[in-house]
């Protein structure tokens, strides 16, 4: 006896045609490229243009992730600052401890750090 919405799905030892068919798909050609193989050479290009496709794909693959990777950065440094000068404005001994702290670095030679510190301050320090 079927029950509400077994229509669906088939009785016990029955399996429909499609789910068959599908079970029964010949796996003989599936291939997987080893790691440093070259999936085109595995496709049936000739060596030289497998060699060029590969490259050529590596490079975009390269480009993309370097990409994905300066965007997320810049986010991340958009937010980070984002963050400090709300503070910043929030609190006034914030303000006066990085400020602090940008001198000393300039004191101990890292002109360059205490620059940016000062910056972010919305302050310019004279050269």
């Amino acid at each position: 006896m079927k029950g509400a919405g077994s229509e669906l799905l088939p009785m016990s030892g029955e399996i429909d045609e499609r789910s068959q068919a599908e079970m029964s798909a010949d796996v003989s050609s599936i291939h997987i490229t080893p790691i440093g193989g070259n999936v085109f050479s595995d496709l049936g290009f000739e060596d030289t243009e497998a060699i060029v496709l590969q490259v050529d794909s590596r490079r975009t693959i390269a480009r993309r992730v370097e990409m994905t990777c300066i965007q997320t950065a810049a986010s991340l440094s958009q937010d980070y600052r984002a963050t400090i000068i709300e503070r910043l404005e929030r609190e006034p001994a914030f303000a006066q401890a990085l400020l602090d702290e940008a001198a000393e670095l300039c004191g101990q030679g890292e002109e360059e750090l205490g620059q940016l510190t000062i910056e972010m301050l919305g302050c310019r320090s004279k050269s």
